[in-house]
């Protein structure tokens, strides 16, 4: 595998991510303009329905900025996790290397995290995940954020999250795990609550 350019605090994201996030902001201006449309019905002065797409167009403008801000600091914290030197210490026992992510796991709010060694295989209990997406992508060396999903009972959003764990910790060296992480639906809901527009600082 060919070593990666090494950049200080920044890893590289998987291209989807930045389409994910276009369709996000795309999603709001549909929503806007089907908004815009009903409101145009009872607004009596076209300076009125000027002001609302000018506020609608800022929103989602907005909106893109700030959460590809978020992103990449979610980009940043699971690759971060990666380049954790213990996880690649094969000096540690499994039990030791997941209390290092147990710690983590608890200071960054995860549902969960954890790891597979460089076949898939998940290091607590032998489940293999090499066919899913998150483990591919980050044995090619990249950061995956998948997009929210609805739980399979529906009572919860989960966001997926992936990252490679370099040997030594050197990012571009050997890639000889990977790190997987899921985080509650209040992490995604704070992303978005966090977004401000205009002087009343509401989306």
């Amino acid at each position: 595998m060919k070593k990666k350019e090494k950049l200080a605090g920044k890893f590289s994201v998987k291209n989807s991510i930045t389409t994910k996030m276009m369709l996000f902001v795309i999603s709001i201006m549909v929503a806007s303009l089907g908004f815009s449309t009903a409101v145009s019905f009872i607004l009596n002065s076209s300076g009125s329905l000027n002001i609302l797409n000018v506020v609608l167009t800022e929103t989602a403008e907005t909106a893109a900025v700030a959460l590809e801000k978020d992103l990449k600091a979610t980009s940043n914290l699971i690759g971060e996790i990666g380049m954790i030197k213990d996880l690649s210490d094969e000096n540690l026992s499994q039990a030791e290397k997941q209390a290092i992510l147990d710690e983590r796991k608890k200071l960054y709010g995860f549902k969960s995290l954890f790891m597979t060694d460089a076949n898939g295989t998940v290091t607590t209990n032998g489940y293999s995940l090499a066919g899913e997406q998150f483990y591919q992508t980050a044995m090619r060396g990249e950061i995956y954020i998948d997009t929210p999903r609805i739980t399979i009972d529906g009572s919860d959003v989960d966001m997926v999250v992936g990252a490679p764990i370099w040997k030594d910790g050197v990012h571009g060296s050997e890639i000889v795990g990977t790190i997987f992480g899921v985080f509650y639906g209040d992490y995604v809901s704070n992303m978005i609550s966090d977004i401000k527009v205009g002087q009343t600082g509401h989306t």
